[in-house]
């Protein structure tokens, strides 16, 4: 069974997101995107992809499986999504276990419900 999960970067607009499908936990998505996306250029990079299959381990951008990129769906399909609340954001998303934000030079978690989680 898959964990699915929510990246968004806060952007001037509001919040720009991608779902990703696999592995979306902290010690596997949250874990990578400190580990290998724990930047303004890392995070906009990340998002820029549209929504993932798998994140988790990867060490650089190439190592991501984007929808678009690596699987051929269309893009418009697969798209980051502007929200102008991280509510909304989150509702649309299904309320995942699992939503990370990059926000003031840092990763922050939340819950499906739009509360932080301590990790």
């Amino acid at each position: 069974m898959s964990t699915n999960s929510m990246i968004a970067r806060k952007s001037a607009k509001g919040f720009e997101c991608i779902y990703v499908h696999w592995d979306g936990n902290l010690e596997d998505v949250g874990k990578t995107l400190i580990e290998t996306f724990n930047s303004d250029l890392g995070a906009f990079a990340l998002v820029a992809l549209g929504d993932c299959s798998s994140v988790a381990g990867s060490t650089s951008i190439d190592d991501v499986t984007a929808f678009f990129r690596d699987r051929d769906e269309a893009w418009e399909d697969v798209k980051p999504l502007n929200f102008a609340t991280l509510q909304e954001a989150i509702n649309f998303y299904g309320n995942k276990k699992f939503n990370y934000i990059w926000e003031d030079n840092g990763w922050t978690a939340y819950d499906g419900g739009g509360q932080q989680i301590d990790w």
